[in-house]
């Protein structure tokens, strides 16, 4: 027995020793083994191993030790028949080496595996059929199961130990999805990586992905937590992709049967509007947020359903968008933005944010397509925007072009909304309470702005159509407004109390902050510039026309009209407010152009017979004056704001009317009212009617002299003359009556009044009164002579009332101490 063990030991420790002493001293030379000569039986065991053409263009070296290490440079591992010409796989230098002793115990030890230069090329097709998957190329691709048992005893079961170094360099994979008809190139410059025994494993990889940098750690747990295959293994990635640093945390594996990628991200601060631009998305988009975190759960093999299997949850928190133009800094900035976007299979993508303008909540929301569509050819993407803010609903509908560009996409706009003055603090803008109102428009959008087309704007029960066109590419945007009312409702326009120059009736000064940021900080303390502020004038250049078919005034028809206003370099101006009236016309042209003290003011009107009738219904619906007005005005001034108009105004103020049923109470002239008074007064009944009026008045710097002021009343006539100063807001006036019929012992009484214009006292023209005196004496004398001869004057006073109104303009001379 001693012998037969002897012979045993020689027999196997010999050699083995040999075996041992030789491997040893290769290894410690370095001595490296050429298989160019067996490459033929590499290549063939290879292919039939893969099923795959492997071809090996370079040189095989083996270094043979216990820890054999294989050289091969030029391997290429064809894809199978009929899926093209393209190798599945080309590799300029692949390195291994595995530890044998570790082999002999059903493990695998990789002490090294590098590639350099390695191409893939990934090809899935319909019903599933990809090239990565090692089966007939004919046959759906199933995905095999391998059972890993943890217990040792169970030979025949390889496992994997560790991997001591991963060194990958210049990789590029290329993926084509026949489905969707999407090529996608992905550039990894280096990916090196260990998985100690009983350690985590992780990766570093780096690279560039659509001309931006990325650098990514995964650490996937230690090895033998892959084990039993058919579960989910946590995983922990974590890097820096485009300049945006992020970590994620989730698991990848095996859920409920289904193969998938769960993962938390938390991003942090990130440029939004660099990663749209560089997901191909949006371009231009000034976007931010301090906090984005997402919640992904990718499924399926293919891009085709990883796409249509996945859902996504962006959420973000402290965003901004700016949607100003950074020409000039005005626009909208939204801030304090927070919300999600998700997209789920078969569902469309839907954002919801809300962030504040200025101190006003908004609300967005943005309906997509499914996720697929985004990469596949949507043709046009189709979107639905909404924005909900101060009591103001716009939406978007329609298709635009990927990626989104302001200076591609058409779509439908609706704007709508209670009052316009629910937007001051939105549009930073003082806006009259008109409404309610809708827009409705086609909005596309240009190379230098954007247009509206099939506009139509409606106002209570005002509808106008037409175009709108908006130029930005200058030093100040360009408006043009071109409209058309079927139906005009004035009724629809009521001011109320707002005003067009603000609510602060203080003298701008100097002091006022004159550059960009003193204003811009007003307004960020609550101070809305008013509509006729510099500011609010200096934001564009705009002209508006509306072709007016029908004017209504209540139930009243006012006729039809045009319209012209202009906004240029910060004056406004209605250049002609032309009306056809039913039995008249009117036409009004008028300016304003405010700098930071003063504004210089225009009004000119020239009204032929308006109803006066319209005018009391206006103020009250039950009212039964009537009559007719004229009023010829030209007045220019220079004042500190528009209601100091007539303290410096020049020109002349012309009116006359003959009203039916006069109510002073209708009429909100003081100057009327005052006329009224003295019809009274002079008739010496409080019943007394104005028949007519002509009041024609020369002005200079706020002092207005009257050219012509005639009165006809129930049973006088009246002759003035005033002295009307807007300056000291006073007045004074004499008025001369003269009965209309010759009678016996009427004293027609010369009349004083003077005062203020709120309080003012009506008196006994003493100069005059002698005369009248001498004409009450003498009257049983005069009268008969006068009745005989002279008649009686007609009762209504048209006649001298027309003459007066043709021959105001006739200069006349002043008796002394008139207008002290």
């Amino acid at each position: 027995m001693k012998k037969i063990l002897r012979w045993l030991g020689i027999v196997v420790l010999i050699p083995s020793g040999l075996l041992f002493g030789t491997l040893t001293t290769v290894s410690l030379l370095g001595i490296t083994v050429n298989l160019d000569t067996v490459r033929p039986l590499v290549e063939k065991a290879a292919t039939a191993a893969l099923k795959r053409k492997v071809t090996i263009t370079g040189s095989v070296e083996l270094l043979p030790t216990l820890s054999p290490r294989i050289e091969i440079q030029g391997l290429r591992i064809a894809n199978p028949p009929n899926w093209g010409s393209h190798d599945f796989v080309t590799v300029k230098l692949l390195r291994l080496q595995i530890g044998l002793v570790d082999l002999l115990q059903h493990k695998i030890q990789i002490d090294e595996i590098t590639a350099e230069g390695v191409s893939v090329y990934l090809e899935s097709r319909n019903d599933d059929i990809n090239n990565w998957s090692f089966t007939a190329s004919d046959e759906k691709n199933e995905i095999p199961v391998i059972e890993f048992h943890a217990e040792e005893k169970n030979t025949g079961t390889m496992k994997l130990k560790a991997v001591d170094t991963i060194t990958l360099k210049g990789i590029t994979l290329f993926y084509r999805d026949t489905v969707i008809g999407k090529t996608i190139s992905f550039q990894l410059d280096e990916l090196t990586g260990k998985a100690p025994a009983g350690k985590s494993f992780i990766f570093q990889a780096k690279g560039n992905l659509q001309e931006q940098s990325y650098s990514i750690e995964l650490d996937a747990g230690a090895l033998n937590a892959f084990e039993p295959r058919q579960q989910a293994w946590p995983l922990t990635l974590s890097g820096n992709i485009a300049g945006t640093p992020f970590l994620a945390k989730g698991d990848v594996g095996y859920k409920n049967n289904e193969q998938q990628l769960a993962l938390s991200v938390s991003v942090g601060a990130v440029d939004i509007g660099k990663l749209l631009s560089w997901l191909n998305i949006a371009k231009n988009v000034k976007a931010s947020a301090e906090d984005l975190s997402l919640d992904l759960h990718l499924r399926g093999e293919s891009l085709h359903e990883l796409l249509s299997q996945s859902e996504f949850t962006f959420n973000l928190k402290g965003g901004i968008l700016d949607l100003s133009d950074p020409r000039n800094g005005e626009g909208l900035l939204i801030s304090s933005l927070e919300g999600s976007i998700a997209a789920k299979p078969d569902l469309p993508i839907m954002i919801g944010l809300s962030g504040v303008v200025g101190v006003t909540p908004v609300v967005i929301s943005v309906e997509g397509m499914p996720l697929v569509r985004y990469v596949t050819d949507p043709g046009k993407l189709p979107v639905k925007v909404s924005l909900t803010a101060a009591g103001a609903e716009l939406h978007f509908s329609g298709g635009v072009d990927l990626p989104v560009n302001s200076k591609t996409f058409t779509l439908e706009m609706t704007l709508q909304g209670n009052q316009l003055d629910s937007l001051n603090e939105f549009l930073n803008i003082s806006l009259p309470p008109f409404g309610p109102y809708m827009v409705t428009a086609q909005f596309a959008a240009t190379d230098t702005g954007y247009n509206l087309s099939d506009l139509g704007i409606t106002i209570g029960n005002s509808n106008l159509t037409g175009s709108m066109y908006y130029n930005d590419s200058g030093e100040r945007p360009e408006v043009r407004v071109q409209l058309v009312s079927k139906v005009l409702q004035l009724d629809d326009f009521v001011l109320g109390e707002w005003n067009p120059e603000g609510k602060d009736s203080s003298v701008r000064t100097k002091e006022v902050p004159e550059d960009k940021e003193a204003r811009k900080k007003n307004t960020q303390t609550g101070e809305i510039p008013s509509l006729l502020s510099p500011e609010s004038l200096a934001r564009v250049n705009a002209t508006l026309t509306i072709e007016m078919a029908k004017v209504l005034s209540g139930n009243d028809l006012l006729g039809s009209g045009f319209l012209k206003s202009t906004l240029q370099d910060g004056r406004f101006a209605i250049n002609l407010l032309q009306l056809d009236l039913v039995n008249g016309t009117a036409e009004l042209d008028f300016s304003f152009y405010p700098t930071e003290t003063e504004a210089k003011i225009h009004l000119g009107a020239v009204i032929d017979r308006i109803d006066l009738g319209i005018i009391a219904r206006r103020i009250k619906p039950e009212a039964t004056m009537g009559g007719v007005l004229y009023l010829n005005i030209e007045l220019d001034s220079t004042a500190s704001r528009f209601s100091d108009f007539m303290r410096h105004g020049q020109g002349h103020f012309d009116l006359g009317f003959a009203p039916v049923n006069f109510d002073a109470s209708l009429v909100d002239l003081w100057v009327v009212n005052l006329l009224s008074a003295l019809a009274s007064e002079v008739d010496e009944e409080p019943s007394s009617t104005i028949n007519c009026l002509v009041a024609s008045f020369g002005m200079k710097d706020g002092l207005m002299l009257e050219r012509v002021l005639f009165l006809d009343t129930t049973h006088m006539s009246i002759e003035g003359e005033a002295n009307i100063n807007f300056k000291t807001r006073k007045f004074k006036l004499k008025a001369v009556p003269k009965a209309k019929r010759p009678e016996f012992f009427s004293l027609a009484t010369p009349v004083n009044v003077g005062g203020s214009f709120e309080d003012f006292k009506i008196g006994i023209n003493k100069f005059r009164l002698t005369t009248s005196l001498a004409s009450f004496i003498t009257s049983p004398f005069h009268v008969p002579v006068r009745r005989l001869f002279v008649g009686e004057r007609p009762k209504d006073g048209r006649e001298a009332c027309i003459m007066a109104w043709e021959n105001r303009n006739v200069e006349k001379k002043k008796e002394a101490g008139i207008g002290d």
